[in-house]
C-alpha cells in the first residue's frame, strides 16, 4: 500500500482541543499571573508578570522599567490541574503604558494574534 492510498482510506476527521478565549472567560477573570515574553536587543526575555482580565481587555504589569512602551509581546495564562483540566490562552500584541501603579508599570495588551485551548472540550473538528 502506497501512502497516498492509506491516507485516502484514513477518516476526514481530526480531534481539536482549539477554543476561542472567550470560553475561558471565568479563568481569565480569576488569574493573576502571566507568563510574558518579548525581544530586547536580540535576546529574549520571559518572567512572570502580574495579570488582569477586564471587558474583554488584556492587562499585564512589570516592575518598573522592565519593559518599554510599544513593545511586542507574548502572553500566556494558563490553568487547570488535571489533564481534561488543562486550559489556556495565549496574546501576542503590542504593549501601550498605561500609569504606573505602585511596584508596577502597567500595560495593555492590544491582540494581534490570539489562541485558546481547552483539554476537557475535545472534539471533532
Amino acid at each position: 500500500m502506497t501512502p497516498e492510498q492509506s491516507s485516502a482510506s484514513a477518516p476526514d476527521t481530526a480531534i481539536t482541543r482549539a477554543v476561542q478565549p472567550a470560553d475561558l472567560e471565568d479563568m481569565l477573570r480569576s488569574s493573576r499571573a502571566a507568563t510574558a515574553a518579548w525581544s530586547r536587543d536580540g535576546t529574549t526575555i520571559a518572567e512572570p508578570a502580574a495579570f488582569r482580565f477586564r471587558d474583554g481587555s488584556y492587562f499585564v504589569g512589570f516592575e518598573q522599567g522592565a519593559v518599554e512602551p510599544g513593545t511586542q509581546g507574548v502572553i500566556v495564562i494558563d490553568g487547570g490541574a488535571g489533564y481534561f483540566d488543562l486550559c489556556g490562552v495565549r496574546i501576542r500584541g503590542t504593549l501601550v503604558r498605561l500609569l504606573p501603579a505602585g511596584t508596577f508599570d502597567w500595560f495593555e495588551l492590544e491582540p494581534a494574534h490570539q489562541i485558546a485551548w481547552h483539554y476537557g472540550m475535545l472534539r471533532e473538528r
